[in-house]
C-alpha cells in the first residue's frame, strides 16, 4: 500500500495575478471572533465574470474609533440595507461590488466606502462615489501609506526572526 501516489509532474505557476479595480462579491463565510469582530470571506469575479481573488475582511463592532463605526455603518448599509447586524450568517450570501487596492501584500478592500451595494451605489445611493473610489485605487500607493509600510516591516521584522537558526552550526554542536 502506498502512503503518497501523486500524479506527473508539472511545472509550478506563478498563480493567479489580480489587479485593482472593480469587483462582483458575494460574502461566503462569516463568523464572530472572540473579541467581537465578524470576520468575512469574499468570493469576487471581474466585470467579465471571471474569478477573482479571495479577499478576507472584517468588522471591528466593538471599536471605540468614530472613523471605524462610520467603517462598519457604511460597509453594514450596503450589504443589509440597514447598519446593523444581528449574527454574522445575515451578510452570508450578500452581494455587491468591492474596488480593491493593492496593499503590501494582497489586494484589500479600499477603506472609506469601498463597498457597493448591487447596483453599484454607495451606503448613501451615490452612483457616482465607485468610480472615484477606482481612480483612488488605481493611483493608490502603498509604500507612501504609513500604516501599510508599519505592517510591511512588522511581517518582515517576524520573518527575520523566524529565520533564525535553531541551533549553532559549528563543528561541537552542528546537528548532524
Amino acid at each position: 500500500m502506498s502512503l503518497y501516489k501523486g500524479n506527473q509532474a508539472t511545472e509550478a505557476s506563478g498563480g493567479n495575478s489580480f489587479s485593482p479595480g472593480i469587483y462582483k462579491f458575494k460574502v461566503a463565510s462569516a463568523s464572530l471572533t472572540d473579541w467581537g469582530a465578524v470576520n468575512f470571506e469574499l468570493e469576487t469575479k471581474d466585470e467579465a465574470g471571471n474569478a477573482g481573488p479571495k479577499v478576507y475582511d472584517s468588522l471591528k463592532l466593538n471599536s471605540e474609533s468614530q472613523a471605524m463605526k462610520d467603517e462598519i455603518d457604511r460597509r453594514l448599509t450596503t450589504m443589509l440595507g440597514k447598519p446593523e447586524i444581528d449574527s454574522p450568517d445575515d451578510i452570508v450570501g450578500k452581494v455587491g461590488y468591492v474596488v480593491l487596492q493593492q496593499g503590501h501584500k494582497f489586494l484589500k478592500p479600499c477603506p472609506f466606502g469601498g463597498y457597493y451595494d448591487a447596483n453599484k451605489k454607495s451606503a448613501t445611493g451615490n452612483a457616482d462615489s465607485i468610480s472615484k473610489k477606482l481612480e483612488q485605487a488605481l493611483n493608490y500607493d502603498w509604500k507612501q501609506d504609513e500604516w501599510e509600510v508599519k505592517k510591511a516591516n512588522e511581517s518582515q521584522g517576524h520573518l527575520a526572526d523566524m529565520a533564525a537558526p535553531v541551533s549553532p552550526e559549528n563543528d561541537t554542536d552542528a546537528p548532524f
